[in-house]
């Protein structure tokens, strides 16, 4: 399920854009229009963006980093409640990849390769 919120400041009447909100893992994800499970590769790195939001990079050649955000089937980015790798590993396994190989490269830091799984 997705939520979205609007935030409105009373006091000036400013309303900030929505973004749909990730309550579960079982929710179809999107880049650049295309669905995930959907995408023409191997494997594939995803990396955290600013605001809770996800990078997936599947070696793909784009103009812009922001035309590789996860996205909902309209192109709003998908924002996740917290940086929860664990949520983040099941959402992309039901969007049709699973987790390779896993490196520590900081301290609370990793890089993940994920492979497209046969369904």
């Amino acid at each position: 399920m997705i939520l979205s919120a609007t935030i409105v400041h009373a006091q000036e009447q400013t309303t900030i854009t929505p973004l749909p909100t990730l309550l579960t893992y079982k929710t179809y994800g999107y880049v650049n229009g295309v669905r995930l499970d959907s995408i023409d590769a191997q494997y594939a790195t995803f990396s955290w963006k600013n605001s809770n939001t996800l990078s997936f990079d599947f070696g793909q050649f784009v103009p812009s980093k922001k035309l590789m955000a996860v996205t909902d089937n309209k192109t709003v980015p998908l924002y996740f409640q917290t940086q929860d790798d664990m949520l983040v590993l099941n959402f992309l396994y039901y969007n049709g990849w699973e987790l390779d190989q896993a490196n520590a490269i900081a301290p609370n830091a990793s890089n993940y390769v994920l492979k497209k799984r046969n369904k």
